[in-house]
């Protein structure tokens, strides 16, 4: 297993994970996985990191935001 930073380009998988993330819980969170895309990517943009973690190119998951 790897990890590594994730970078802007990554915000459309971040976003799928955490939208499997909403589901999973319940959440009532009702965004779009577009919405959650630009969020993810509004964030990755300014001071926040998340952390991807990988087996053989292929994502386990993640890390959540950090500043």
């Amino acid at each position: 297993m790897n990890y590594r930073l994730a970078i802007p380009n990554d915000a459309g998988l971040l976003a799928r994970l955490n939208q499997q993330l909403i589901q999973d819980e319940g959440h009532r969170n009702a965004m779009a996985l577009a919405e959650l895309e630009q969020r993810m990517l509004t964030w990755l943009e300014s001071d926040y990191q998340a952390i991807l973690f990988e087996r053989a190119g292929d994502p386990l998951g993640e890390e959540p935001l950090y500043r």
